[in-house]
């Protein structure tokens, strides 16, 4: 108050977090006072070695009745099976933070406009579960109607700018159109997806002047088959290649003519969208060649593990003496 010439009570929420942060060995006293004498709220937003939920809670609520309030809810959990010491810690953080953000001791008190709220102040991806587990326990008691479910998106990754890193522009588009067509949540499609990438790649390397599934020809597409007959682990992927486990190790033979099998589809569907104009046709100018078909067989049958199985099997395959 001497350094800034004003009471607390006329501090801004900057200068309490300054004022905070600035005492490590008092911080929990400080943000009582900042939280029960002047309406500071912004607890999220402090460093977390200075806000301990629990504690707070139980300087602002009282020790007994956070005690009677986590005894409810705990009992709760434990006939729905949540018996996990770290788990059951998080639910408890996440009580105590929520009433605080309410600013009262009660449960009943909790709308699920303040539970989403308490989410959307934190990091993204960071405690829904426990927000999620929290709302049920409200909904069982009769505080609000139904409990908050996860959002699940589909995975972003293909969103990423650093992905499409020296892919022609066109190819991109085309790759990711046919992505979201053939359904963005299947595995499968997205490995052929970061495939198609990586063709790009190779495009962009050694025929700058494709910018296009448009534009290919067969000579193209005979040396795109050449590649993949020899493509190893991390080839094209650009700077993620160092991530790969395996990189440099040829891609087994039933891999590779998945490969090309992908190229004929990637074709196909944009000629059937009418996305390209049909120049070549896929089923035949994407064929697998014979020589990489003979490398693919049924694996050998395994060797006898035990005694009894090797003499069974040499009685069975050896010629009789007569």
């Amino acid at each position: 108050m001497a350094k800034r010439d004003r009471s607390f009570w006329g501090w801004t929420t900057e200068e309490w977090i300054d004022s905070i942060d600035a005492r490590e060995q008092a911080g929990q006293h400080v943000v009582a006072v900042a939280y029960l004498l002047c309406g500071f709220s912004d607890l999220h937003r402090l460093n977390q070695d200075h806000i301990v939920y629990g504690c707070l809670a139980r300087k602002v609520f009282g020790r007994e009745y956070t005690k009677t309030i986590i005894d409810r809810v705990q009992s709760q959990l434990a006939d729905w099976g949540y018996y996990c010491k770290g788990i059951c810690q998080m639910i408890t953080r996440t009580t105590f933070e929520t009433l605080l953000f309410v600013r009262s001791p009660h449960l009943e008190a909790i709308t699920p406009d303040h539970l989403r709220a308490v989410v959307a102040r934190r990091p993204p991806g960071v405690g829904k579960s426990c927000i999620v587990a929290l709302s049920r326990v409200l909904t069982r008691i009769g505080t609000i109607p139904q409990p908050l479910e996860i959002e699940r998106h589909p995975a972003g990754r293909y969103n990423l700018p650093l992905l499409t890193r020296d892919v022609p522009t066109e190819w991109a588009r085309l790759c990711r159109v046919w992505y979201e067509r053939k359904g963005a949540g299947n595995l499968e499609r997205r490995g052929e997806y970061y495939f198609y990438l990586s063709i790009g790649r190779w495009l962009r390397a050694t025929h700058p002047e494709v910018q296009s599934p448009a534009d290919w020809t067969r000579q193209i597409a005979a040396e795109a088959i050449a590649v993949i007959c020899q493509w190893r682990c991390g080839d094209w992927l650009g700077d993620e290649s160092k991530f790969v486990k395996n990189a440099g190790k040829i891609l087994a033979p039933a891999t590779r003519a998945s490969r090309i099998s992908s190229m004929r589809i990637l074709f196909r569907d944009l000629q059937d969208w009418e996305l390209i104009p049909r120049r070549l046709d896929p089923q035949l100018t994407f064929r697998t060649p014979k020589n990489l078909l003979r490398l693919i067989g049924p694996n050998p049958p395994p060797a006898p593990t035990n005694r009894i199985t090797a003499n069974a099997t040499s009685a069975i395959t050896m010629p009789s003496r007569r």
